[in-house]
This record gives structure tokens, sequence and C-alpha cells, in this order.
């Protein structure tokens, strides 16, 4: 009783110590944000305004919105309906959220280390002081209230594995449900967790079937009413319109602009070209205007084209793209913002040397910048390090073997769905893994070197 005690007063100080560091923060690098409702945060604004002003998942105007999925602007309507349409009182319901996620880190390193406490500690401590966790608690993005829903998901799955538990992967399947409303991964996830349960347990064909069952069935009835609505309104069955335009602009361009050597823009307007003939040859096929959906099955056409042509090339472009997602620091967000929503140019000519010292010496206004960068770079090297070394630990037989099956998992899922684009932002969801797993090194790497025992 004691000891539960202990944890409810550590986590209760974890809790405020993280609301203020975030509410610093924010203050400090993230409030007057020139740039807060720019790229993907303005589509975002734009439907959580219909959503509160009762004209529902539209564009404004009446049509119906499919480009984007609808549990953020949920979250940013209901704010908007309290506090009003700007978006400084909903981060800071943001901010508050967020603060949570150190607590939550704390449990899922109990899921994959039952009874190893030190650890679980340690693990919420770094989420106190994270970098990537405080920059994105103050932006309108979807990655910390995705993240939230995505650990407690990690939380009842893990723990799934352990207790054979019906109750707690429903559990899962729900809060995955929701994550899957939030950002289009959640699809993914459940695919991946599927074989994960298969492979990863030791209960009977039927048992392992039945909980199988029951992680599908309760992920598929919270998004069932989005499917069947896009299904009603369009024929089709699917989550989002995005992934057209995304790998037109972050693939077809792309190859474009190396094959024929010509600027990011100049390949830009190349592709749209295409595109537009290929929407018009497809509306005369079907005899009628196309819906959103066609529309991004065309863009996806076009891409896949260029991947097939240029596989090569296609292979290196997912290579350099998930090594950007695997090593980019999330302080490139402060650089943008910094810079007034400048993002760095496509260039093939652009040199690794050019990209370190964007960071190692970025030209910025704000000078606190470097404080954070800095920081985040020895914190980052250290996680990463404590990682690796889990990593030799395990294959020597020093560690359990499972909880970092279980990482590489969900890492490579993630790492690899940025194969057409890569940002730091985009390995987010497993930076928990990272926390955790480097945490547990050097704590038993200390205790080893006082102790003599790992």
């Amino acid at each position: 009783m004691n000891n539960i005690k202990q944890q409810s007063l550590f986590l209760t100080i974890v809790f405020i110590f993280s609301l203020i560091v975030r509410l610093i923060f924010f203050y400090i690098f993230l409030d007057n944000n020139s740039c807060e409702l720019a790229y993907d945060a303005g589509h975002y604004h734009e439907l959580a305004l219909s959503i509160s002003n009762g004209q529902g998942i539209t564009h404004g105007g009446g049509a119906a919105q499919f480009y984007r999925l609808p549990g953020y602007s949920f979250f940013l309507a209901a704010c908007y309906k309290i506090w009003g349409t700007g978006p400084h009182g909903a981060l800071l319901v943001q901010i508050v959220l967020a603060s949570f996620i150190s607590l939550l880190l704390f449990f899922l390193s109990l899921a994959l280390f039952p009874g190893n406490l030190t650890v679980a500690l340690i693990a919420a401590l770094v989420g106190v002081v994270h970098p990537g966790l405080l920059i994105f608690s103050g932006l309108v993005m979807t990655e910390s209230l995705f993240l939230i829903f995505f650990l407690l998901f990690l939380i009842f799955f893990i723990t799934s594995l352990r207790d054979y538990s019906l109750r707690i992967i429903i559990g899962a399947g729900f809060f995955l449900g929701i994550a899957s409303l939030i950002r289009p991964v959640g699809h993914f996830v459940l695919a991946s967790s599927l074989l994960l349960f298969f492979f990863m347990t030791g209960q009977s064909l039927y048992q392992k079937m039945m909980c199988m069952l029951g992680l599908f069935l309760s992920w598929f009835v919270v998004v069932l009413p989005w499917l069947v609505r896009n299904y009603i309104l369009t024929g089709y069955i699917f989550f989002h319109t995005l992934s057209g335009v995304h790998f037109l602009n972050h693939v077809a361009a792309r190859l474009c602009m190396e094959v024929r050597d010509v600027s990011y823009q100049q390949a830009q307007s190349i592709i749209q070209k295409d595109y537009a003939a290929a929407l018009l040859a497809e509306q005369d096929f079907v005899g009628r205007p196309l819906f959103d959906i066609e529309e991004s099955n065309v863009a996806e056409y076009i891409a896949k084209n260029y991947m097939i042509k240029n596989p090569f090339r296609m292979g290196m472009h997912a290579v350099r793209n998930m090594l950007k997602t695997t090593f980019g620091l999330y302080s490139s967000e402060l650089l943008v913002i910094d810079s007034g929503g400048q993002l760095p140019a496509y260039s093939s000519k652009r040199t690794l040397r050019e990209m370190v010292m964007r960071f190692l010496k970025p030209e910025i206004n704000n000078k606190k910048i470097y404080a954070v960068i800095y920081f985040e770079m020895l914190l980052f090297f250290l996680l990463l390090c404590g990682f690796c070394g889990y990593l030799f630990c395990c294959f020597r037989g020093l560690v359990f073997g499972k909880p970092v099956l279980i990482a590489l998992s969900y890492s490579g899922l993630f790492v690899g769905l940025s194969l057409a684009c890569g940002y730091a932002r985009l390995r987010f969801p497993i930076e928990p893994f990272l926390i955790i797993f480097g945490s547990y090194f050097w704590f038993h790497h200390v205790r080893y070197i006082f102790y003599g025992d790992f």
C-alpha cells in the first residue's frame, strides 16, 4: 500500500512538473507563432471551424471533406465551442493533456518490463523534458493527441500479450480505433499487431483467434461510422484522400526532378500538367465529375508509374527519407517557426554537410533555440546509444528479447511508412520506445559499474 501511495505521489509530481515545463516552453518558443495555422495546421483549423459552426465535416462551402481524418479537428472544434475560434485555448487544453504522456511512459515501461519500477520512473522523468514532447504539445498538429491514444493502445496490447485477457485486448482495439481517426496509420498498426499477437503468444489457436477477432472488432466499431459516411457519399470505402497528393508531391515530383535534372518547382509543374490531363481523361471515361477519392487514386497511379519506371531512384529516395525520419531532430519545427514558415528547399544537390550544419550552426533569430537543439542532440545521442546497447545485450542473452521485438516491429512500421517523405515527427509515435529502452540500458549499465550486476 505504501508503495502504491509513493507511486501516486511521484506520478502527481511528474504531471505537475510536466505541465509547468510545457507551459514555460510554450510561452518562450511557441506563443505568437506566425505560422501557427500554416500547412497541415490550417487544414485541421478549417475543418474544426466547419464542425463548430454546425456545417459538419465540410470545407466550409458545403462540400464534404475527405482529405483529412476528423479526429483532431473534432478536438479543436470542441475547444472552439468553449473558448472561441482562436487556437490558443485549444493549445492550452492540449498542453494539459500532453502532460499525461510522461505518466503513460511510466505505465508503458511497466508493461514492457513488469516490476522494473526504477526504469519506469526514469522514463517518466525523461518524458518531462524531452524536446519532441515539449514542442508538439504546443503546436496545432495531431502528434500529441495521437500519441496519447497510441500509448494507451500499446499499454493495453502489450499487457494482453502477457495476460491473454479478452477485455484488455478489446480496450486496446478501442484506443487504436480513436487513434486511427486522428492519424491515417491505424489500419497498418492493426495489421502489425494482429501478426504480433499470433506469433508472440502461447495460447491455443482458438484463444488466439478469439483475441485477434476481439482486437479487430473493437477497432472496427470505432472507425465504422467514418467509413460508412464516406461510402454513403462516394460509394468507396476509404479513410482519407491525403495519400494521392502526398505521393504526387513527395514521390512523383521528386523522381521527376532527378530524372529530368530540373528544380523541384519545375518538376511540380510537369507533374501537375500530367495530373490535370489524367483527371480529364478519367472524367471523360466515367462521364461525370470525379469524387475526391477518385482524384486521389489518379494521383497515386501517376506516382506509382514513376516508382515502377525508376526503381533504383525510388529505392534511394525511400532510404534517404527513412534515414531522415530516424535521425532527424524535432527542433526542426522550431527552425521553421523562427524562419516564418520557410521549409528547407528540395534539391537533388543538397549535401549531407548542409543538412547537418542546418542544426549545428543554424541561422536563427531566437537564440534560445540553440539550447533546445543542442540539448536534443545530447539526449537523442544518449537514448540512441542506450537503445543500441539494449540490442547488444539482447544478442548476448543478458536481457529479454520479447520487449525489443515489439519495439522493433512498430519502429520498423512507422519508419517504413515514411518512405515517401522523411521528417522527424513521423517517428514521434515510437519515440517512447527509444526513451524506455534507453532508460533501461543506462540504469542497468550504471548499476553494473557500481555493483557488477546488470
